[in-house]
């Protein structure tokens, strides 16, 4: 199962790839195309992982911790619209269905877009295992 074989790559710190625009992009494209010659599904919910956590690095926000398994959920579809509205400084409260959300049942969190009031987008990170965050089988 991918979810098992993404865990052990975290854990081996196989996931710790080297930053974009570091000028190691060759290595890091290398190294997650050995990942996916092992497994091209659990090689997607890596680079996922890989992706979020150098959004994160970008925005000057704190890494993941070591056993944190993310996700990014960008893509949007006109029937199910996710909406966030800001309730305290950097808190919002996220409602909807996000689909396409690769990993939802095993990612600890994910960084996830949500339209606002005035249809701008904003990019939240959301902890997966919030008892309000329920992820569906389809």
């Amino acid at each position: 199962m991918s979810a098992g074989i993404v865990r052990h790559w975290l854990d081996s710190g196989r996931l710790d790839l080297p930053m974009p625009a570091g000028g190691r992009t060759l290595e890091r494209w290398h190294r997650l195309a050995l990942l996916a010659e092992e497994d091209v599904d659990a090689a997607r919910l890596a680079e996922a992982h890989a992706d979020a956590v150098a959004i994160l690095d970008e925005l000057g926000a704190k890494p993941p911790a070591m056993s944190e398994l993310w996700g990014v959920w960008a893509a949007e579809s006109s029937g199910a619209v996710v909406t966030a509205a800001v309730t305290q400084g950097e808190f919002a409260t996220i409602s909807g269905t996000k689909p396409w959300c690769s990993g939802a049942s095993f990612c600890s969190r994910a960084l996830v877009t949500a339209r606002l009031a005035d249809g701008k987008r904003g990019l939240y990170a959301v902890d997966v295992n919030d008892p309000s965050v329920k992820p569906l089988p389809s």
